[in-house]
Parts: structure tokens; sequence; C-alpha cells
């Protein structure tokens, strides 16, 4: 019986996020469609904040931070790991960076200045910045087990093999 209500509530897990991604991507195309023009002057802005957004890496993390929600998910296992990639390329095509990109960079680019964005793009391209973006990027991908593991275990989720 705990097997059934274990795999149920991880079928209602996986539906959830089918379900909001489905949803990012209709908001994604609603927001699209009354999205303001940046004024003329905002060109070289926006540009600035790509140029920051490039530098930091913001794409890569934004994925990636992305697919460890589906990894939380679903306990990584031989069994089902090509399901798995599946459900993160689905995740990713819906509510991917390529989806929020525009709306995140009218975000930064109402937050900043472009004198704000000019330090930033200068920080980012410092020697020991990049090491450091580099380094954050590379251990949050060592503890990705460790994230799977301590994620099943808190919404009762486990594979065959743990139990």
């Amino acid at each position: 019986m705990f097997k059934v209500k274990s795999y149920v509530s991880r079928l209602l897990l996986i539906f959830s996020l089918f379900i909001t991604a489905c949803e990012t991507n209709l908001q994604r195309e609603t927001s699209k469609q009354v999205r303001l023009e940046p004024l003329a002057t905002g060109d070289s802005k926006t540009k600035l904040v790509r140029d920051v957004v490039l530098e930091i890496g913001v794409a890569q993390q934004y994925d990636l931070h992305l697919n460890n929600t589906t990894d939380a998910l679903i306990p990584s296992s031989s069994s089902n790991k090509k399901w798995r990639i599946w459900l993160q390329e689905i995740v990713e095509k819906e509510a991917g960076w390529r989806n929020i990109e525009d709306q995140y960079i009218a975000h930064l680019e109402a937050n900043f200045s472009e004198a704000e964005l000019n330090k930033l793009l200068n920080l980012a391209k410092q020697p020991v910045m990049k090491k450091w973006l580099q380094a954050n990027m590379k251990a949050y991908s060592n503890v990705a087990p460790t994230r799977q593991k301590i994620a099943g275990k808190k919404c009762g989720l486990t594979t065959i093999q743990e139990k």
C-alpha cells in the first residue's frame, strides 16, 4: 500500500510540475502581448543588461536551477533516467531561460542605472569574479546528488533501491 501511495504522490508532483510549466508558458505568451517597447535611449541600456547577464552566466544558472526542480521531484535512478531527461527537456522548453529572458532583462533594466550596470559588467569581467562564478556553478552541480536525496526523503519519495 505504501508503494502505491508513494507512486501516486510522485505522479501528482510530476503532474503539478507539468501544469506549472504549461501555465508559465501561457503567462509568457500573454506578457509578450502587453510588453512595452523600450525607448530609443534604452537600447544601449538593454544591450548593457544583456552583456552583464551573459558575462555572469545567468541563463545557464537559471536553466540549471530549473532542471534541479525536476531532480528534486524525481529521485535519480537508472530506471527513470530517460523519464527524468524527457521531463527536464519539457520543463526547460516551456519555462526555460528563452521563455523569460525578455522579462528578466526588462526587470534588471528597470532596477539598475547605466552606471551601476557598467560597474557590474566590470566586476563580472574581473578574473577573481569569473573564478567565483565558475566555482559556484561547479559546487552547485556537485551537490546535486545530495540535494536530490534530501529532497526525495523530505517529500517521501525514495527509489526502489533505497528501500
